[in-house]
């Protein structure tokens, strides 16, 4: 429908996590120990529709995590539109990986309750890298800010 706005009216239930989900606050930033805990508890919370793996790792050994959202009774993750969102790309980008754990929560909690979260969760995957670029972000929490910094 080109040009057009599709009214999409959902009987999908809001999801019912395994485990209590994460409550991350929104009002400041977190270490890349805690966004991967985030991460691993999404998953461990939805596991039949979140995975969470390292996707390679960074110049000084830090993991790249993918989480995956997808929702497996409407197909195969590989026969859908995709959608792909990072954050951190460059070390003083920290703000990016809260964003996109922000997404990742908004769209998790409101499956079932917002018709439009619904409706791109049941006809698309979508891909978050919250850390391009873990090793950075880290010094960035880590180091003091100088000239050189990275």
């Amino acid at each position: 429908m080109i040009g057009a706005v599709a009214h999409f009216a959902s009987a999908a239930q809001p999801l019912q996590p395994e485990t209590p989900p994460p409550e991350p606050r929104f009002n400041r930033v977190y270490h890349n120990d805690e966004i991967v805990s985030f991460l691993r508890g999404y998953a461990a919370s939805y596991p039949d529709w979140v995975r969470v793996e390292s996707i390679g790792k960074a110049g000084e050994g830090g993991d790249m995590w993918l989480l995956t959202i997808n929702n497996p009774k409407t197909g195969s993750e590989f026969e859908k539109p995709a959608m792909y969102v990072d954050g951190a790309i460059h070390a003083n980008e920290i703000q990016g990986t809260e964003t996109t754990l922000y997404v990742i929560d908004y769209m998790l909690r409101n499956y079932g309750r917002l018709d439009m979260v619904t409706e791109l969760l049941d006809r698309g995957v979508f891909y978050f890298v919250p850390m391009v670029n873990p090793d950075s972000r880290a010094k960035w929490f880590d180091e003091p800010a100088t000239a050189s910094f990275p």
